[in-house]
């Protein structure tokens, strides 16, 4: 009897309940559930996907950042292998997630590791909090942008909707994944085989190892010209080390804590007079 009253249902309504749904998974089992629910689904897959793909995807924004970002990187040249439709665009965004997830496992290792190790003592926990997680899926999906984009200067344009805690916590997942991450952990990943010639391929159309190096020095020596322009003008900034950028101090050091920082917006055009390093070692886009 269900099954007969949903379709009699009017298919803008049919669609409408498909747009409502939690998952893919959900929304694969109703289209399934009849043919004339089928051929709804078949008819406005773009708009359905679209219309679940936010509430599925933790830190959306940067995840579609991320997703310009290949579709730019890759452009022309792989045109057979762009993004012609939001299914396409969905199955690129889901791959994106996972990837993030599984980073975010490693990661998590990690940083419990080598904080227990730098304090001589365990925090009482072994598990990032649901906020921590979430900063790191951000920085990650940020940081995979930049590595996206390697080949050109580093995007001034999105640097600037950055704060000083955002450029950190980016810093932080880009030194991790080149330099603490083992072998096993860059197959995973998808970067195991990056440095013998294979490049992109290696990776299916993903930044390679080289292309992750890249960025680790090009924020490397812009922290260093921010730090430069602090010693010029005796402002206050925040700069952390590895890995402090995703522990919550209120559980593990409650005395040491650190503001969001300045936005990056109101620093680039000084570090672009002023810096240092800036257009030697690395340069960033005028826009």
């Amino acid at each position: 009897m269900p099954s007969k009253i949903l379709t009699d249902l009017a298919p803008e309504l049919l669609i409408q309940i498909l747009k409502s749904s939690d998952n893919f998974a959900d929304v694969t089992s109703l289209s399934s559930s009849s043919r004339k629910m089928f051929i709804v689904w078949k008819m406005n897959i773009d708009t359905i996907c679209e219309a679940i793909l936010p509430r599925t995807i933790d830190c959306f924004e940067q995840a579609c950042g991320l997703l310009a970002a290949q579709e730019r990187a890759e452009g022309e040249e792989h045109s057979v292998f762009g993004y012609q439709s939001a299914v396409d665009r969905t199955r690129w965004v889901l791959q994106d997630a996972d990837l993030a997830a599984r980073a975010l496992v490693h990661f998590e290792k990690h940083a419990f590791y080598y904080c227990s190790l730098a304090a001589d003592r365990s925090f009482g926990r072994d598990t990032l909090s649901a906020t921590e997680r979430t900063e790191f899926l951000r920085a990650h999906y940020r940081a995979s942008t930049l590595a996206t984009l390697s080949k050109e200067p580093l995007p001034s344009g999105l640097l600037s909707t950055w704060n000083l805690l955002d450029l950190e916590q980016v810093k932080d997942v880009v030194e991790w994944i080149v330099i603490y991450g083992d072998q096993d952990e860059k197959l995973d990943l998808g970067l195991g085989y990056c440095d013998h010639g294979l490049g992109r391929q290696a990776t299916g159309g993903r930044p390679s190892l080289n292309d992750w190096k890249k960025v680790q020095g090009s924020l490397a020596y812009l922290k260093m010209d921010l730090y430069g322009l602090q010693l010029k003008t005796n402002m206050e900034r925040h700069f952390r080390f590895l890995f402090n950028s995703f522990l919550i101090y209120d559980d593990c050091r409650p005395d040491f804590k650190y503001s969001r920082g300045e936005w990056l917006q109101d620093l680039l055009p000084l570090v672009q007079q002023q810096g240092i390093h800036c257009n030697i070692r690395y340069k960033l886009s005028e826009a």
